[in-house]
Order: C-alpha cells, then structure tokens, then sequence
C-alpha cells in the first residue's frame, strides 16, 4: 500500500504541476480529488484541508492567487512525506 502510495503521490503532484503550468483548472481539480482519499487514509491531515481547497479553488475560482499557493505547500508536504515513507522501506 505504502509503494502504491509513492507512486501514485509522485505521478499526482506531477499532474498537478502540469496542470497549473498549462493552466489546465481542470486536470488540477481532477487530481486533487483523486488523491485526497489516499492523503486522508495515511493520516496525512496536515493538508487534508488543503487538497479539498485546492480541489475547490480549481474548479470555482481558477485564477485565485490561493491555488498556486496551495500548490506549492502541498507539494512540499507530500515531498517530506514520500522521502520518510521511502526511508521506512528500505
């Protein structure tokens, strides 16, 4: 489940990243939905809250100042996250 996890946060916040690069709201939303299950599942609250702005933000107010912002945190969290969860496989 844990290597699941990896893969699936790693390939999201790139399709996040994307997404906001090219200005593709909705690709954003998409993938924030997708990947909100698994955030809360692993007990990731810290941007629980987040992922559901982000996933709101994308869909209603796509030119927000907030959603790059919420981007950028999430990104970093979910970063430490995957690099402590790698260190706990090894």
């Amino acid at each position: 489940m844990i290597r699941i996890f990896i893969d699936q946060a790693t390939e999201s916040m790139q399709q996040i990243r994307l997404g906001m690069k090219n200005k593709d709201y909705k690709l954003v939303n998409e993938t924030a939905h997708r990947i909100k299950a698994s955030i809360i599942n692993l007990g990731i609250l810290s941007i629980k809250t987040d992922m559901s702005d982000m996933e709101r933000i994308a869909a209603e107010e796509p030119g927000s100042i907030e959603l790059p912002n919420l981007v950028k945190k999430v990104d970093k969290v979910i970063s430490r996250v995957i690099t402590q969860l790698k260190k706990e496989l090894k």
